[in-house]
């Protein structure tokens, strides 16, 4: 992406771990070259993000993919994928009047990517991918997209994390197991999007690595360490919205309860003043039951990606995306549908 660069918008957050925060004017050049159909002012990557989203939620998908490469990929992490065309009429075929949000928008210039926060709901009045009948019930759910761009601006391919069951839950067409959180989302934003500009913060991304090869190899004490007591934040792959440190390790030991052997890849990883954004792969053996679902011995894997704040060198926020789909899918028989999977 040729020197993308926003203005950095006040944040209004707690002191961190970095020492200083810049402002950087929009790049002239990416001004002058980047081409929108009818949308002029749409010129730095966090403009066009929200451009795009609003003309998807207005319905106008041939001015969306005005922003995106001929051939441009979708890939939804434990889901579907093909180009971004296919993709976002498929959305729109489940889902008419879909409106998508963005909450907080991230930029990192040299690495040539965005990563964006939101939400999206609407009416579940088409089919489902599977061909399940329309619900024609209100749903929503909180996902990630992570976006590569070229030197042109335009978007190459989107990554999408969230969780495969909230909307099938929603509809109905999914159980809710008892005993299990029932599915929320954040507020509908009512203004435009946080908007943050990368910057060099060896520190937090030394922490968060940390974070992680604790909470892998089962390091409770590091893990806690990292963590002030008034921690908090939200799992959207656990439906939760409300974490604290405590639910957090609760969560945790549950977790190696059921999965041992667990190796940590950092797919990506980048630092935004405050925030660090990753996306981490952890490949682990079901070696116990897992509520309703039996041991099964099967090594499997799944991604997890988290927007984490630090404050003095530790974790004292973090949103984070799993899709519980993906392992699932990896652990059920190859037959076995959605609903047994749930259950």
């Amino acid at each position: 992406m040729k020197k993308l660069s926003i203005v950095l918008l006040s944040l209004g957050l707690a002191a961190s771990c970095s020492s200083s925060k810049t402002e950087t004017q929009p790049d002239e050049e990416i001004k002058e070259t980047t081409e929108v159909a009818e949308a002029p002012a749409a010129a730095t990557p966090d403009a066009i993000v929200v451009d795009a989203y609003q003309k998807y939620s207005a319905g106008d998908i041939e001015g969306t993919l005005a922003y995106f490469a001929e051939g441009a990929e979708w890939q939804e992490v434990g889901g579907p994928g093909g180009t971004t065309a296919d993709m976002l009429a498929g959305y729109k075929g489940m889902m008419s009047d879909l409106q998508v949000a963005p909450r907080r928008v991230f930029v990192a210039a040299d690495a040539g990517i965005t990563v964006t926060q939101g939400v999206l709901k609407g009416t579940n009045d088409g089919a489902m991918p599977d061909g399940t009948p329309a619900a024609n019930k209100p749903v929503a759910h909180d996902y990630l997209h992570i976006q590569w761009w070229n030197d042109e601006g335009k978007i190459t391919k989107t990554w999408s994390l969230s969780n495969g069951t909230t909307i099938p839950k929603m509809a109905g067409l999914m159980p809710v197991p008892e005993g299990t959180a029932p599915p929320v989302t954040s507020e509908w934003p009512t203004a435009g999007p946080e908007v943050v500009m990368a910057s060099d913060n060896q520190a937090n991304i030394d922490a968060v690595k940390a974070q992680a090869q604790a909470a892998v190899s089962g390091d409770f004490e590091t893990y806690k360490a990292n963590m002030p007591d008034d921690y908090s934040g939200a799992a959207f792959g656990e439906h939760s919205l409300n974490i604290t440190k405590d639910s957090s390790i609760a969560w945790l030991e549950g977790m190696h309860k059921s999965f041992t052997e667990g190796q940590l890849e950092n797919v990506h990883i980048w630092s935004f003043v405050y925030y660090v954004v990753t996306v981490d792969k952890v490949t682990m053996k079901h070696t116990g039951d897992m509520g309703p679902m039996k041991a099964t011995n099967k090594t499997v894997s799944i991604h997890f990606a988290g927007i984490y704040k630090c404050t003095y060198v530790k974790i004292s926020w973090a949103e984070t995306y799993s899709n519980p789909m993906e392992l699932m899918m990896q652990i059920m028989p190859p037959k076995a549908d959605a609903t047994a999977m749930a259950q």
